[in-house]
């Protein structure tokens, strides 16, 4: 999980530098992504090493975090798709 959470910052981060922070701040998809992908990734660092208590809490918490990343890839397919239909138009 650490790792799959890894390439989807290391792919924001990329983001960030080929769009520039100026564009990148202006898209507000883009800002929650990034948000939740390291708020997703610290959670699952601090899971590792967390107490008792925390860990009753932190798996709800990991999962809202997580079904936001599916919407924005289901959103990401739409769009593309109908993308590709307009073009054919």
């Amino acid at each position: 999980t650490v790792a799959i959470l890894s390439s989807f910052e290391i792919e924001l981060l990329f983001l960030i530098y080929l769009i520039g922070p100026k564009i990148f701040c202006s898209q507000l998809t883009y800002v929650v992504d990034f948000v939740v992908v390291t708020l997703s990734l610290t959670l699952e660092i601090m899971l590792k090493f967390a107490s008792k208590e925390v860990l009753e809490v932190l798996p709800g918490i990991l999962i809202v975090f997580r079904l936001w990343r599916f919407v924005r890839i289901g959103h990401g397919l739409v769009a593309s798709t109908y993308e590709v239909q307009e073009q054919k138009i």
